[in-house]
């Protein structure tokens, strides 16, 4: 049995005959020659023996004929619950992927959505802990030997519980102010727990006309409380962190002369612009957010003036700006620009497109 004879007998088909099954038409049978009845009594005659013979012949081949037919197939009442069986698995697989489809075409499949991982260090309240610790800084490094409460109560508002007297480490003599106090940096250690340094300024009496002014630092401890930002414990002093020069340089070294020749009157009508206007637009780069100094500062010169080599339509340059600023005081300070090749009507002309 082929594979098609299989498939067609499982979809309960096979009543159909496949192309190699399909029976050639038989020829028609002769018609034999009507014969005479006999009378019972009567023998039989030589040429009805040979017609009897011819017949019984006949009768053989088409029996044998059967016999051998290769489409012949024989339907065994035993197998019939084995194609059902297997007829009705066939189906149900095929209703379980009509299923499928529908319901991916009507309900689509969730995206599978990544955990998002958090750093606890991220939720800690960086913003309110750097109000505490301004404040608490300032309170602790004030007093007064004559007004030693003052001290206690402004303690208070950031220090859960305070010793005995009050004092939070101080010994109760001398007078010292505390200002300007700054949080430098915050070492956070989870989303409830964090220590800032803080610098401030303090004015300390040492005599009784003369004073003394230093920056010191303080390491705060801070902690989380409900919902506010306390300070734990006593600080300490820490040194003030020094400042540390930033790597900002141009990205070439070498002077583009004739660039630097060509804007020099360029530069010094934009800085005077600079120091006198609220808007410059007029004499900086297209799409360029620059604005000015509102008359803050006069221009007293431009003392140095370098553009960098580059390729393209951009360049480094640096300006050293002497400027004149109230009461007559003169100020140097130091700019970083880029210059900006613009092309318009016949010509181009570099403009500054940002200044830092």
């Amino acid at each position: 049995m082929s594979a098609l004879d299989t498939l067609l007998k499982v979809l309960n088909l096979d009543g159909v005959q496949s192309p190699q099954q399909v029976k050639k038409p038989k020829a028609p049978k002769k018609a034999r020659a009507e014969r005479p009845r006999r009378s019972r009594r009567q023998a039989p005659t030589a040429a009805d023996a040979g017609s009897l013979w011819e017949a019984a012949g006949e009768e053989v081949s088409r029996q044998r004929a059967t016999d051998e037919t290769p489409w012949h197939t024989e339907r065994e009442t035993g197998s019939r619950w084995y194609w059902t069986a297997l007829r009705i698995g066939l189906l149900a697989v095929l209703a379980v992927f009509v299923f499928a489809g529908v319901r991916s075409v009507f309900v689509p499949p969730e995206a599978e959505v990544a955990p998002v991982t958090i750093d606890p260090r991220a939720l800690f309240p960086d913003a309110e802990g750097a109000a505490t610790a301004e404040r608490f800084t300032e309170s602790y490094l004030t007093w007064d030997e004559d007004n030693a409460g003052a001290r206690s109560a402004a303690l208070a508002l950031d220090v859960a519980q305070l010793d005995n007297d009050g004092r939070f480490g101080w010994d109760g003599s001398g007078k010292q102010t505390a200002a300007d106090a700054r949080v430098m940096s915050m070492a956070i250690v989870d989303e409830k727990t964090a220590t800032a340094t803080v610098s401030a300024r303090i004015t300390t009496a040492v005599g009784e006309d003369e004073t003394t002014t230093t920056w010191v630092a303080l390491d705060v401890p801070l902690a989380v409380s409900g919902d506010r930002v306390i300070v734990t414990g006593q600080p300490a002093f820490v040194a003030v962190p020094a400042p540390v020069q930033p790597q900002t340089q141009a990205s070439s070294t070498t002077t583009d002369s004739a660039i630097t020749s060509a804007t020099r009157d360029y530069v010094d009508s934009f800085f005077t612009a600079y120091g006198r206007d609220d808007d410059v637009s007029a004499m900086t780069a297209p799409d360029s957010d620059i604005s000015g100094l509102g008359g803050v500062m006069q221009l007293e010169e431009v003392v140095d003036w370098t553009v960098y080599d580059s390729k393209g339509d951009t360049r480094d340059a640096r300006a050293v700006v002497s400027w004149l600023g109230p009461g007559d005081t003169l100020v140097r300070q130091t700019y970083s620009l880029t210059l900006t090749e613009v092309s318009g009507g016949s010509g181009s002309r570099w403009q500054i497109s940002e200044i830092n």
